[in-house]
């Protein structure tokens, strides 16, 4: 309703209500709906305010849109004017004041002992002011152009307070200078000169941004790590360790970058620490680790910073541990629930969670929309590039003109890492897929792209035109929680009978995609078809950003 109709007879149903404009009411005092339980309603949940006498099938007021309940919303808007008005503050001049604005939209409004400050949008300057002085109201008026508004919207500023000095702290340590601060319930609206916009923006984000180390930062998954999180909006690159060889070196002499992308010229300034956990405490306090350590030496090391840090590994050394989830946020993310019975089971402030094998990835997020048919056997073999071995990998001469039929522990990997990622976790542990699954791992003269054969059996014999619509259809927590690098699809289905091909397809999605492609049926099975991922982005480090970014929407970071 558009008030409380035992006060205002006439009040009139609302049929729709933005899930801002309802949490301004609700904390306003309407008792229809708590303030608080509006900040855990999901983007694809359909929200509905009935009365109770009432059928759920009637009208009601449908609640649209989302609070990002993870980390506050930064929004910004240039090109405003602020019309200064020294006047009687009395109602019927203001009301006479906001009237002569006409349909000109209003961002914010101050006022002072005898002067009010409207923030509108820019143009018609002259025009309004001739107006506003005919009023007779206006003892004296001034307009200032090239202001701009930053708006910092989250529900939890009602609830913690010191959010408005943290903001306006972060500007002021820039030297942006504030025009004017207004506040409205879970809003924070600062106004500014335009030109400081870009600037004040990053400042307030990283208020924000969960401060990470980076383990390995030197190798070729750190530097994808570091190209990831460079410019993320919930995470901040604080502490870069290597191995002692590089400890107390700046980044850039310390390391040769061998992305395509250009060294962030602010992390080649950093220098690198020691690789322990005594290390990381003395550079910073930080949130969480990203480890992209080789996992020869990635197991004790692990173990000691999960002490008092999360950990989230791209090594190969805790994933089978039975207390350690291995995860894909759209596939398993219930498994997450591991991380307490690890804490618990081991006394750590911390945790270790750990990213599958690159070809595990992209192989397991295909089979999940694949067992609603009853997913009984999996063959694949596997065509996997040469940045998978790691730098300076395959000899030249062992690769040129020449495929390699065998990759150490390869094989595996994947059968062993899709039964657990597959699994149903209890409360306690993971029990393994009841699925058989045969490898045969390969490596080819591909730069980037892990593309795979598969083969499958179906108990329900879906035909393959169903089993693309599968494909399609398939989405996980992080695309309905719009997390930052989850691809808009994860799984990406091509009808060319000549695609995927790791030249063109390796990239889709931001290289988080899988693409598939020749879905076909098999006759020794049931269906058969191509997998691409790339194994340095959704294969590696991407992985490990999502499933930070999941941890950190689901309250564990």
């Amino acid at each position: 309703m558009s008030a409380d109709p035992k006060i205002v007879p006439d009040a009139k149903p609302l049929p729709k209500l933005d899930i801002h404009e309802m949490f301004t009411l609700a904390y306003g005092g309407a008792k229809i709906v708590k303030a608080e339980a509006l900040k855990y309603k999901l983007p694809n949940q359909r929200l509905r305010v009935v009365r109770f006498s009432n059928s759920l099938k009637s009208g009601g007021t449908e609640i649209v849109g989302v609070f990002n309940s993870t980390t506050p919303e930064v929004t910004w808007k240039p090109r405003l004017l602020a019309v200064s008005i020294v006047c009687e503050m009395n109602p019927k001049g203001i009301g006479a004041i906001l009237s002569a604005l006409g349909d000109r939209p209003v961002y914010g409004i101050s006022t002072g002992r005898n002067s009010l400050t409207v923030f509108t949008s820019l143009g018609g300057e002259e025009r309004l002011l001739k107006r506003l002085h005919r009023l007779g109201v206006c003892k004296a008026l001034s307009c200032r152009g090239g202001i701009g508004l930053l708006e910092v919207t989250h529900p939890s500023f009602i609830d913690s307070p010191g959010w408005v000095a943290k903001v306006s702290g972060a500007l002021t340590s820039k030297g942006i200078n504030i025009i004017e601060i207004t506040t409205s319930k879970a809003t924070i609206n600062v106004f500014i000169d335009e030109s400081n916009l870009e600037e004040a923006v990053k400042a307030v984000r990283r208020i924000f941004e969960r401060k990470v180390a980076i383990l390995g930062a030197t190798g070729t998954v750190g530097q994808r790590f570091i190209e990831l999180l460079k410019d993320h909006p919930w995470f901040d690159i604080s502490v870069l360790a290597a191995s002692e060889r590089s400890m107390g070196k700046r980044y850039r002499d310390a390391c040769k970058w061998r992305l395509e992308s250009e060294m962030p010229k602010e992390i080649g300034e950093m220098t690198v620490v020691k690789t322990s956990l005594k290390a990381i405490k003395e550079a910073e306090d930080v949130d969480l680790t990203f480890s992209a350590l080789p996992s020869s030496v990635a197991g004790p090391v692990e173990e000691e910073i999960a002490k008092e840090y999360p950990v989230i590994s791209k090594a190969s050394a805790h994933r089978l541990d039975e207390d350690v989830p291995l995860l894909i946020p759209e596939v398993n993310p219930e498994h997450l629930g591991l991380i307490e019975v690890q804490r618990k089971r081991r006394g750590w402030r911390g945790f270790i969670s750990t990213d599958p094998n690159c070809s595990t990835i992209q192989l397991a997020i295909t089979l999940k929309p694949l067992m609603e048919f009853g997913l009984k056997r999996v063959i694949v073999s596997t065509m996997q590039a040469l940045s998978g071995a790691g730098y300076p990998g395959v000899p030249s001469l062992d690769i040129i003109d020449n495929v390699i039929p065998y990759i150490p522990k390869e094989e595996e990997k994947l059968q062993l890492e899709s039964l657990k990622i597959l699994g149903t976790f209890d409360g306690v542990k993971v029990k393994p897929a009841d699925i058989i699954i045969s490898a045969s791992c390969n490596r080819v003269n591909v730069r980037d792209g892990h593309l795979e054969a598969v083969f499958v059996e179906l108990e329900d014999n879906p035909t393959p035109e169903e089993v693309e619509e599968a494909f399609r259809n398939f989405r996980g927590e992080p695309q309905r929680l719009k997390l930052p690098t989850a691809p808009e699809k994860p799984i990406i289905v091509r009808d060319e009978p000549d695609r995927p091909q790791p030249r063109y397809d390796r990239d889709e999605g931001g290289g988080m995609s899988v693409v598939v492609g020749r879905v076909r049926r098999d006759p020794a099975l049931t269906v058969k078809y191509l997998c691409l991922g790339h194994n340095t982005i959704r294969g590696a480090a991407g992985a490990g950003v999502l499933s930070a970014e999941l941890m950190v929407a689901k309250g564990i970071l």
